[in-house]
């Protein structure tokens, strides 16, 4: 047989999703595609704040005619819907105010007993009160927590489920008849015995996998029909989703789901965390998402690493976090990083931040820190930083909108300007 050589074809031909770097999302990935979003992607709603919800289900309303909602997904956002209300609910902040309270209130006693006087004190303690009940009063009702409670009593009050009644009305699938889905139980036990994506991670599940498998024969069912390429946005990392660096980061869908979404319907396939999907919306000149919204994870938003204890940084934790972020090809971010650790305060303002990175005083900086969250949960599970340390880059805000400016811990700024002062002969900084 003859070998057929197509001039224009090269090594990369077929295979282009190799060659997309982990950070490489843009309005373009969203661009005439069907978006399916996961369970996951969809309950993460209910855990983020009042107004970060409201952002990205407008953004959303702005890509409506594309999305889809798999049957699979929709059965499971029902059945897990009330567990993520009451995870939700049990996360008070009204609880965390009072913590907060309580924490100021010692620092002033503690305070009029060594350095100030008691018409000091008094003054101080009402200055507590007054400010403290004004925030109680701002956010009462207005929490992820009220709104969950709310949700579970009465749905219909529920902003979330009525926006998304609305988003999907006409673009949810039908469950498989039963012949169809006998077949997918049927070719289950084969493809997880080959390690075949997707699903095979879930094995050992109550659902044996076969969530993730029936989400995927229903995408390529859509697929098939409207001829569209598809993207799923989830937030399922594991590896049979997802070409991964190291075990936290993914980089690009398993090349064999490309393969059979191609061979099978004809058009192309791609993966998205809920993270690039935001950032991809946020991309387009015209979006309205703000970085806020984007950069809200949820009302375990203050919480840092599982098991945060109040360690400190050392330095050589500091620069393997800075190393891996660089390995990994982001590179701006490891400069801001050092940059912050370098001023006395550790932080940047977002004017210092846009310099550094060479981008225009307009530029966005949507989920910029998200890759620090990454790297370092990658060097906690290889043993070479600590869990309970801070994020070692953390984006500040004054508000709904843009990080006014970004922040290293304050423990490795002043590592870093003991470090300096000892080059130069002098003593290091005195403390407090």
């Amino acid at each position: 047989m003859r070998a057929l050589v197509d001039a224009e074809r090269t090594i990369g031909s077929g295979y282009e999703i190799f060659r997309e770097h982990v950070s490489a999302v843009s309005a373009e990935a969203l661009s005439g595609r069907t978006i399916a979003l996961d369970t996951n992607a969809l309950l993460d709603l209910y855990r983020r704040h009042s107004m970060s919800t409201e952002n990205i289900l407008a953004a959303l309303r702005r890509i409506k005619s594309q999305l889809f909602l798999p049957a699979q997904v929709q059965r499971e956002f029902w059945l897990r819907r009330d567990t993520v209300l009451h995870e939700v609910l049990t996360a008070n902040s009204m609880q965390d105010l009072s913590a907060a309270e309580r924490s100021v209130k010692k620092v002033v006693e503690a305070a009029a007993r060594w350095v100030i006087d008691a018409d000091e004190r008094a003054r101080l303690s009402s200055l507590v009160d007054d400010t403290f009940q004004e925030l109680k009063h701002a956010t009462a009702g207005k929490s992820s927590a009220d709104r969950a409670k709310k949700a579970l009593v009465d749905p219909g009050s529920d902003d979330v489920l009525t926006a998304l009644t609305d988003l999907f009305a006409g673009r949810t699938g039908e469950a498989f008849a039963p012949e169809a889905e006998a077949q997918v139980r049927a070719a289950a036990d084969g493809r997880f015995r080959r390690r075949q994506p997707p699903g095979y991670m879930d094995a050992d599940k109550p659902d044996g996998g076969l969530g993730d498998l029936f989400v995927w024969e229903q995408l390529i069912e859509r697929a098939t029909t409207d001829k569209r390429p598809v993207v799923l946005v989830t937030n399922d990392q594991k590896e049979d989703w997802w070409r991964l660096l190291g075990k936290n980061a993914p980089i690009s869908a398993r090349f064999e789901l490309v393969e059979e979404m191609r061979r099978r319907a004809g058009v192309e396939f791609r993966t998205l965390t809920l993270d690039q999907f935001l950032i991809a919306l946020a991309d387009d000149p015209t979006s309205e998402l703000e970085e806020s919204a984007v950069d809200d994870t949820g009302v375990d938003d203050d919480v840092d690493l599982p098991g945060a204890s109040g360690e400190t940084w050392s330095a050589s934790e500091f620069g393997a976090l800075v190393a891996l972020l660089s390995e990994w090809g982001y590179s701006g971010q490891a400069h801001v990083a050092l940059a912050a650790a370098g001023e006395a305060d550790g932080v940047l303002d977002r004017a210092q931040v846009l310099s550094i990175l060479g981008l225009a005083p307009d530029a966005k900086l949507t989920a910029f820190t998200r890759a620090i969250r990454t790297a370092q949960k990658e060097l906690v599970e290889q043993g070479i930083i600590r869990p309970g340390l801070t994020w070692g880059l953390r984006a500040q805000y004054d508000g709904p909108g843009k990080a006014k400016r970004f922040a290293a811990p304050p423990e490795v700024a002043r590592a870093f300007a003991d470090a300096a002062a000892e080059r130069q002969g002098g003593e290091p900084l005195p403390s407090g």
